[in-house]
């Protein structure tokens, strides 16, 4: 298969083209969202996907207690020539000690995130991922940016995105490109999850937020929270 015909999730190594989630490290600043009422609906559109006989053949899902936004990416491996690394941590520098690094920077900075609100607003395009976009509310709109800020500063990192980033939750990968059907079918499932929703439902509270590792986008373990 020609790989520029595949989706990121497969030409970027964290899954196969069977669906098994491969070898992906890195760190990461996200909040899961377990605890809200949205996670709850997720856990039944996720069965609910996961019935599909187009599981492991078109997508692959997630683990529901994955699910989380990311606030700000940290390190990992951008491609075959190289990472996302702090600029002042050498890049001959093992993974755990650039998590170290990146948690002594926040404190030694005393970064700490504020009360943060989501909405639910849309689904991402179905090309390379499952995905539901979130939109910064009220104050959140200047404080998440003001964080971001603040991370990139202290830890040396920005990515082209610093200023674009779309939060969003995704749920699973692609592993192949869908036909115009399957995207339709797809895209009309995710329309009608977000539809359903009700508005208690569809906004997200979160607090602290969470300097995570992880050995796969399967999982990932909270190192700080700040």
């Amino acid at each position: 298969m020609n790989q520029r015909h595949l989706p990121v999730g497969v030409t970027n190594g964290k899954f196969d083209e069977n669906g098994n989630a491969l070898p992906f490290v890195g760190n990461t600043v996200i909040v899961h969202i377990t605890h809200t009422l949205l996670y709850l609906r997720l856990c039944d559109f996720h069965a609910r996907l996961a019935q599909s006989a187009l599981t492991n053949n078109l997508y692959s899902l997630l683990p529901p207690q994955s699910y989380h936004i990311t606030l700000f990416d940290g390190a990992c491996k951008k491609s075959e020539e190289g990472w996302y690394w702090p600029t002042n941590l050498p890049i001959s520098a093992s993974l755990q000690a650039c998590t170290e690094f990146m948690v002594s920077k926040i404190n030694e900075n005393a970064i700490v995130s504020p009360e943060l609100t989501f909405s639910v607003s849309a689904y991402k395009p179905v090309v390379n991922t499952l995905a539901i976009i979130v939109q910064p509310s009220g104050d959140t709109v200047e404080q998440v940016q003001v964080l971001r800020d603040k991370l990139s500063s202290a830890l040396g990192i920005r990515r082209r995105n610093h200023y674009e980033y779309v939060y969003h939750i995704t749920l699973g990968y692609l592993l192949r490109t869908p036909s115009p059907t399957e995207q339709e079918m797809l895209s009309t499932l995710l329309q009608q999850f977000i539809s359903e929703l009700t508005e208690e439902e569809s906004i997200l509270k979160l607090e602290k937020a969470e300097l995570c590792q992880y050995e796969s986008i399967t999982a990932f373990s909270p190192i700080l929270y700040f």
